[in-house]
């Protein structure tokens, strides 16, 4: 009896060695995971916890103006001032003939020119003069004068 005990103790002790060295592992994974995830986050979380959008704005300041610009001149589209509004996250540029465009910041510029573009060709094919253009939205709004 004495030796069987023994042997359970001895088996009891092997069973929570391997528990042990298979936690251990795991453990590490989770806690470098949790690492990452916050070195990834850290940049964002107070724009996630204030709501605001501080470190997007920022970085739409540096690159999307002469991005735009660029594109803008890419296209012919002859434009008198480009502006940032709704705390950059629109683009508002008035063109040469009076017409003012939203831009979002959020899609993609490029695409968002060249559909300007498009819907400038089709108003002059048309003889229509448009006052406003919004392309911030899934399909553009026009505003005619």
């Amino acid at each position: 009896m004495n030796w069987s005990h023994t042997m359970k103790r001895r088996e009891k002790k092997q069973r929570k060695k391997i528990i042990f060295l298979l936690t251990l592992p795991l453990t590490a994974i989770l806690l470098i995971g949790a690492g990452l995830l916050y070195l990834y986050f850290s940049p964002h979380i107070s724009q996630i916890v204030s709501g605001k959008k501080e470190v997007k704005s920022a970085y739409i300041k540096k690159g999307s103006m002469k991005e735009t610009q660029e594109l803008l001149n890419k296209n012919r589209i002859k434009y008198e001032n480009i502006e940032f509004a709704d705390e950059g996250e629109t683009f508002k540029v008035t063109l040469e003939s009076g017409m003012v465009v939203n831009l979002s910041s959020s899609k993609s510029l490029e695409v968002q020119i060249n559909t300007l573009h498009e819907i400038i060709r089709r108003l002059t094919i048309d003889s229509k003069a448009a006052k406003e253009i919004d392309l911030r939205f899934t399909r553009p709004i026009v505003k005619f004068k």
